[in-house]
């Protein structure tokens, strides 16, 4: 499907220029070079062999927002075009993205990536609307608990009007939405509306972002969200800047 071929192309979460093979230092070389092998089994349907690829290369050093960003990102991007241009079935590309999926959930019990001490910030990740593309959140979600927030990853299809009682009694000080398609961005900006109606008091901090979200002024103005963040690197980044504008 289209949604499915757009999983991560220019998502929320990751940047939209990340590969730069003249500035890249040893440590992201190694990790293109893992890129491109993997992703060469997964076109060749060697599906154990991309798995094996994966898990055997440990290094504790690489934290688990860098086997996003620099070999499953590209890889889903790379998918996405092979779909578009019609070099690669829709059944291929859900296959890989089932793949990376389990991947990543592997990764997750096994990495050993230091996280904060807790800190008192509830967050709530959703998608809005028909939005279906939930891969890019789920790893939005691994950022917030690194860095000690309590979070609350509610995925997609989610009532309005069960969200006001929610955030009351969890204490929401922010809620993460990611926008792929521009068909969504009707419904984001619908939801993020109703929210605004809810009592200022119980009513979260709103982050949006997304491929279909082009820049902040977007994000801002258009949709009425009260903080873009461009890429996973940026919230890892900036997330102390946030913590401390709701504190």
């Amino acid at each position: 499907t289209p949604e499915a071929s757009s999983e991560v192309s220019g998502s929320f979460l990751m940047d939209r220029d990340h590969r730069q093979p003249e500035f890249l230092n040893k440590a992201d070389q190694a990790l293109s070079d893992l890129q491109e092998t993997f992703f060469e089994h997964l076109k060749q349907g060697r599906l154990h062999e991309a798995t094996e690829l994966i898990l055997n290369h440990h290094d504790d050093d690489i934290k688990l927002l860098d086997y996003y960003d620099k070999v499953f990102a590209p890889t889903l991007q790379e998918t996405g075009a092979l779909w578009a241009s019609g070099e690669m079935s829709v059944a291929e590309e859900h296959m890989i993205s089932s793949v990376i999926d389990k991947l990543m959930t592997r990764l997750k019990s096994e990495k050993s990536d230091s996280r904060n001490e807790a800190k008192p910030f509830t967050a709530v990740l959703m998608l809005p609307g028909a939005e279906e593309h939930e891969f890019p959140l789920k790893m939005t979600d691994e950022v917030f608990k690194h860095h000690g927030w309590k979070t609350f990853y509610l995925g997609r299809s989610i009532p309005v009007s069960s969200l006001e009682d929610f955030f009351k009694k969890k204490k929401v000080v922010l809620l993460v939405l990611s926008v792929t398609l521009s068909r969504h961005l009707n419904s984001c900006e619908a939801l993020i509306r109703a929210i605004k109606a809810f009592d200022p008091d119980l009513r979260p901090q709103i982050m949006v972002g997304g491929g279909a979200v082009e820049s902040e002024a977007m994000a801002l103005n258009q949709l009425g969200a009260d903080i873009y963040l461009p890429s996973l690197q940026a919230l890892d980044q900036g997330l102390d800047e946030i913590e401390k504008s709701l504190l």
